[in-house]
């Protein structure tokens, strides 16, 4: 043995004392290489195949959600009480559009609305009507019926706004804007703004839905409909609790009116 490992020491390269099996068979033959290479090759090829069904799994799970269109947003905050305003915040649902295109949009609408605002009526429609072209958006609509309604046309008014409703049935302005228009512009019976009202509060926006409540108990107390309007005041009180105690003073006070 010692014999041995000095020959393996004076000769590195030899290597019949290490590639002895336990019967001193050489361990090295070509079927053992063969069988070894072809063991490799399993493992290096079930290692790919892992590498590429993790790449794969973690792909998936990075792969980005398609978005869901935003609902309409808003604060829930009373209207006109007590003779205090409190500004009602609400986004309508937004269109998508391309950059150049949603900036083009915006411009049109400025336009009109500045338009509008000098009362220059025919270039405010020409505007909103190009912006039309761009995007079918109920924010257009409502702009729409502005105009026509100051120009006194309260049919193309009243379907400009019946278009903005269906549009976004859930944004509680358009509900007020109309309960307003027909009592202040056309011969509406109340009971027809009555109509209105529950229908409004089937769809509006639940964080809202006081705002459109408020409203109508103006409008019912300004026709003289004091029992209705201490109902829908009292009807406040359960949709916006926060606000109980202002409610309640407009209950006392219509109260009072009837005595």
């Amino acid at each position: 043995m010692i014999d041995n490992l000095n020959n393996n020491i004076n000769n590195p390269m030899n290597t019949s004392g290490m590639s002895s099996g336990p019967d001193g068979e050489n361990m090295f033959t070509p079927k053992n290489i063969a069988i070894g290479v072809a063991i490799l090759l399993v493992v290096v090829a079930l290692s790919i195949l892992g590498v590429k069904y993790y790449k794969a799994n973690q792909q998936a799970t990075e792969e980005p959600v398609e978005e869901v269109g935003e609902l309409p947003t808003s604060e829930a905050v009373d209207s006109t009480v007590g003779g205090t305003t409190n500004q009602t915040v609400t986004t309508p649902p937004k269109t998508e559009m391309s950059a150049d295109v949603k900036k083009k949009f915006n411009t049109l609408l400025a336009n009109g609305t500045k338009a509008f605002s000098s009362k220059n009526y025919a270039e405010a429609l020409k505007n909103y009507n190009e912006a039309l072209t761009l995007s079918d958006a109920d924010v257009v609509y409502i702009r729409l019926h502005s105009v026509y309604s100051a120009q006194g046309n309260n049919v193309k008014a009243l379907e400009m706004l019946n278009t903005a409703i269906a549009k976004n049935p859930a944004y509680t302005d358009y509900w007020i804007t109309k309960l307003t228009f027909l009592d202040e512009k056309t011969e509406s019976s109340f009971a027809d703004l009555q109509a209105v009202y529950k229908e409004g509060l089937t769809k509006v926006d639940s964080r809202t839905k006081i705002n459109l409540v408020t409203a109508f108990a103006r409008i019912a107390e300004s026709a003289g409909n004091y029992a209705e309007a201490i109902s829908l005041f009292e009807y406040a009180k359960t949709v916006y609790p926060q606000n109980v105690k202002v409610y309640q003073a407009e209950i006392d006070r219509l109260t009072n009116t009837t005595k």
